[in-house]
């Protein structure tokens, strides 16, 4: 899909699917759509890395203006298939979940590159996005790019993990929309800083009920189905069409309702 306004939430979706870089056919429908992606490291695509850290770059063209896109991948490294905690031991993202700042600190030469590139490609509007880890770095990326007379920045995450392992207060960005599922611990993790949440169910219930740990740990794959992507898509899409034809004057009512679509239930409210 060509990134437009009215998409803008299921656009970053996509493109935050894409940077796990598991389907080689939505690069390829992506391609098709106009998206471009920014080689940062002269390698032929859009992910860089570092460490265990990575993001994809793309530039895309958004009614008139040529608009960059930084999606920053989250954690891809667990072997479900494994048993009990063998299967976060076994990973080096999973160690950055209460150290998500320091996930994003990886990234630094390589988040300097792609503003590098910003700036000489003369792009005045960025959009970041990412889901889980990535999520975070995401928002770790709002906090040290303030909007400037050259630049805006504008975020949508996706059951992110927030921000943790350093000590700086961080202030509620209205520039960052975050999407969460309320039976999705992971963005209990860390401090959220989003001036928007949209929290949506989908019948798989709710924290309130407490974590089951013992299900988790015996079957870590089941995490996925209150946290992977695949719920994400679907929740932005819907949340984009409810928003569809709605004046701007009616905004703010909106965003302290309950809407129901597609056996999705949306309840959007500002940061208290």
């Amino acid at each position: 899909m060509s990134l437009t306004a009215a998409n803008l939430d299921a656009s970053l979706a996509v493109l935050t699917e894409a940077s796990y870089r598991q389907d080689a056919s939505l690069i390829t429908a992506l391609e098709g759509a106009g998206y471009v992606q920014l080689d940062l490291d002269g390698d032929g695509n859009g992910t860089s890395t570092a460490g265990s850290a990575a993001f994809d770059a793309w530039t895309t063209v958004a009614g008139n203006q040529t608009v960059a896109i930084i999606a920053f991948r989250g954690t891809d490294d667990i072997n479900y298939s494994t048993d009990g905690l063998t299967a976060y031991l076994g990973s080096a993202d999973a160690a950055y979940w209460f150290d998500t700042v320091g996930y994003y600190d990886q990234l630094s030469a390589k988040t300097a590159a792609f503003d590098a590139a910003v700036d000489s490609l003369g792009i005045s509007q960025v959009y970041v996005t990412g889901h889980s880890l990535g999520g975070a770095a995401a928002q770790a990326y709002m906090a040290a790019h303030p909007d400037d007379a050259d630049t805006g920045y504008a975020a949508v995450v996706f059951g992110s993990m927030g921000l943790s392992g350093d000590d700086a207060g961080y202030a509620a960005d209205a520039r960052i929309v975050n999407f969460v599922a309320p039976s999705d611990f992971s963005t209990q993790l860390g401090t959220q800083t989003a001036g928007l949440t949209v929290s949506f169910s989908d019948g798989s219930g709710s924290l309130d009920s407490g974590l089951d740990l013992s299900t988790l740990l015996a079957d870590p794959a089941s995490y996925l189905s209150v946290h992977g992507t695949g719920l994400y898509l679907t929740a932005a899409a819907d949340y984009d069409a409810a928003k569809a034809g709605i004046p701007s004057t009616e905004t703010t009512t909106f965003f302290t309702s309950t809407v129901t679509l597609g056996g999705l239930t949306l309840t959007v409210s500002p940061l208290a």
